[in-house]
């Protein structure tokens, strides 16, 4: 019997219904990117976080980017970084002109 590592189906039946909704909407209105649905979610995260602003982006990896960026890593200079872990977490480092530098 295979065990699915997640069920996105199962998960989608449970909020069918909202996520149809916000999905015509984008389409009736146009918003594919930016646009006021994304300016209520970065505001809606900054209240959630706490903090003055959130950044809606593209995906995990653009996350892990600015985050990298907004640290102050500068290109030239050396992260640790673990050996073991998605190869995003890396390929940030490198994106940003850093060296990474593997521990264990």
């Amino acid at each position: 019997m295979a065990v699915p590592l997640l069920d996105l189906k199962r998960q989608y039946n449970k909020i069918k219904e909202r996520i149809d909704k916000a999905v015509q909407e984008v389409f009736d209105n146009g918003y594919f990117i930016l646009g006021p649905p994304v300016a209520d979610l970065e505001k809606r995260v900054a209240e959630l976080c706490r903090v003055d602003y959130g950044v809606g982006v593209a995906s995990g990896t653009d996350a892990l980017l600015l985050s990298v960026i907004a640290a102050g890593v500068k290109p030239g200079d050396e992260v640790i970084t673990s050996n073991y872990s998605f190869f995003a977490s890396t390929s940030v480092i490198s994106r940003a002109g850093a060296v990474p530098k593997f521990v264990d």
